[in-house]
């Protein structure tokens, strides 16, 4: 019995030093940059981290909007400014997760658009996670509490977990830590190689339903498939009463028509049934992307090599063919909106105003520097009941729309925030942007009323712009 658990003492120790041997050489040749092009998608610690502090710039950047989203405040509701005003509405893939501001391929919509001499405004709406349902709520709530869209067209980003009708738990497997912590710290490549890899076999052997990639295709069942149907028809039943053109915009993350050709064949049915176009970039993405980037995973394609959202080369894609299908629509309309004035009408005869921002929040968005104001309005004198029907910011070099239009009306709407689509906040908050080089002591917020007047005051700052990196 002795020399028995003397054999298998043996056994382990020499299992334990020939494991640690090669957790040694897995770590050197991990080091070297080798096995990253495997099906097993691993992160190493220094992309982790370097994708959070990504995350936290742009998070930072969100949640001085509004409505959490990355996005300047360039047009605003209900702008007269530009010929055609689209919204492009998704979830991380407009949002930019792994990128910072000004990247997401909407921002990149913009500057094409813009180069091509073609006044069309492209806002960008896009949360972390939302679905189509969740994308429709916000509409509904948008439309409640500001009486309008302000838009002519929504373009929604699909991507293949849209279809999330909140009624699939999601599961995940758990993290198996093979050898222990405290050990893996000397080595975190082969700790991150191997966790990944322990979990999939995990997946793939114990539990297949504890991915994402098993909640994802439960999504697409004909059961899921019915009960989204809902929702399309809800949504096209949206554009009709609000008359404005919304358009599913097809965006692969991958050119691997074998995943989703089978995916977007069912729902472009789905699509023409309901009456709702669509615009699919798989095609566009294979033939320019096939060749760029590694299968299975195709890490070239990623924002960051910690985070695989669509990065540069895909975004590149979408924003090429989506301004290429706007630029045609522009062509064919006839007839050009009105730019909204510098001066919104003559002075209100009672009443004041007066706008206080506490600090400019400066920031960089693409290759331009902007400065973000958010602030409050206070009013004295008249009766308060006068509805706002336009508000801008204004400067000698020109305005902007801000994003609180009824500032004085006394059931005035309020901000919602992005999880419930709940009011939160009191109107008289605002939000507008402005080129960084501004003159912020010739800044004004004008705001012109519905019996015709309108109400000025000079912005208070009270404190001098600070940079968006040292808010985080």
């Amino acid at each position: 019995m002795k020399s028995v658990i003397t054999n298998v003492c043996v056994l382990l120790l020499s299992l334990a030093v020939a494991g640690g041997f090669g957790v040694v050489a897995l770590e050197f040749v991990l080091r070297g940059g080798a096995l990253k092009s495997g099906g097993v998608p691993w992160i190493a610690p220094e992309d982790a981290a370097r994708d959070v502090e990504i995350d936290k710039i742009s998070g930072a950047f969100a949640a001085l909007h509004p409505f959490a989203f990355t996005d300047l405040i360039h047009a605003g509701l209900g702008s007269g400014e530009t010929d055609y005003r689209v919204a492009v509405l998704s979830d991380s893939f407009v949002w930019g997760d792994g990128l910072l501001p000004g990247q997401p391929w909407p921002h990149k919509l913009q500057r094409k658009l813009n180069g091509a001499d073609l006044a069309i405004a492209v806002q960008s709406w896009g949360i972390n996670g939302w679905s189509t349902l969740d994308q429709l709520t916000f509409l509904k709530a948008l439309k409640r509490d500001h009486g309008g869209l302000g838009i002519d067209e929504v373009l929604i980003g699909f991507v293949t977990n849209d279809p999330d009708m909140g009624n699939i738990k999601q599961r995940q497997a758990p993290t198996i830590q093979i050898p222990p912590r405290f050990v893996m710290k000397r080595f975190p490549l082969a700790d991150a190689f191997l966790s990944a890899h322990l979990q999939a076999v995990y997946q793939r052997v114990i539990d297949p339903g504890a991915s994402y990639g098993a909640w994802e295709a439960a999504l697409w069942t004909d059961e899921n498939l019915e009960a989204y149907r809902s929702v399309l028809t809800e949504l096209r039943a949206f554009s009709i009463e609000n008359d404005v053109r919304i358009t599913f915009v097809l965006t692969p993350h991958r050119p691997d028509a074998a995943f989703f050709e089978p995916k977007y064949r069912a729902l472009k049915a789905l699509l023409d049934e309901v009456g709702l176009p669509v615009i699919d970039l798989l095609p566009a993405v294979v033939e320019r992307l096939t060749e760029a980037g590694t299968p299975p995973l195709y890490r070239e394609l990623w924002s960051n090599p910690g985070d695989g959202h669509p990065g540069d080369p895909l975004t590149d894609v979408y924003a090429d063919e989506v301004a290429t299908v706007l630029e045609a629509r522009i062509a064919d309309r006839t007839g050009v909106r009105p730019a909204s004035p510098t001066s919104l009408g003559q002075p209100c005869e009672v009443g004041q105003i007066k706008a206080v921002v506490p600090q400019p929040i400066r920031f960089d968005f693409g290759t331009e520097s902007h400065l973000r104001l958010v602030g409050t309005v206070s009013y004295s004198g008249g009766t308060g009941e006068e509805r706002a029907s336009s508000a801008v910011v204004h400067w000698p070099a020109g305005q902007s729309a801000v994003y609180q239009r009824d500032v004085l009306a006394g059931d005035a709407p309020r901000v919602y925030d992005r999880a419930n689509s709940t009011r939160t906040e009191p109107a008289s908050t605002f939000w507008a942007d402005v080129p960084a080089d501004t003159d912020l002591s010739a800044v004004s917020l004008q705001i012109h009323t519905g019996a015709g007047c309108t109400y000025a005051a000079p912005l208070d700052f009270q404190n001098t712009p600070v940079n968006l990196m040292d808010r985080r």
